[in-house]
């Protein structure tokens, strides 16, 4: 895991049975993997967003589809505002 990945930013889905991120963490520590953990599932996506613009990274969303559809959905909310920025800026 490690020569592929810098970065692991670690959240939570918003289900019952989601894993811990203190669990994560700890496994990407004892990987020797930068880890943060950051909650909401939105806020982590704008994190990996955030250093993705900084450093060209990929952002990948993994190890669950409710985190993953949480991700979806912060994207899409992230194109609509752009899109409807757009708009306004051609008005």
């Amino acid at each position: 895991m490690k020569p592929k990945i810098k970065r692991l930013i670690v959240t939570r889905a918003d289900h019952p049975r989601a894993l811990d991120v203190e669990k994560i963490v700890e496994l990407a520590r004892q990987a020797g993997v930068e880890s943060e953990s950051v909650s909401p599932v939105q806020a982590a996506f704008g994190r990996a967003l955030e250093n993705s613009e900084k450093d060209g990274s990929i952002v990948l969303s993994a190890g669950s589809m409710f985190v993953t559809a949480e991700a979806m959905r912060a994207w899409n909310k992230i194109l609509s505002v752009a899109e409807t920025a757009s708009e306004a800026e051609s008005k």
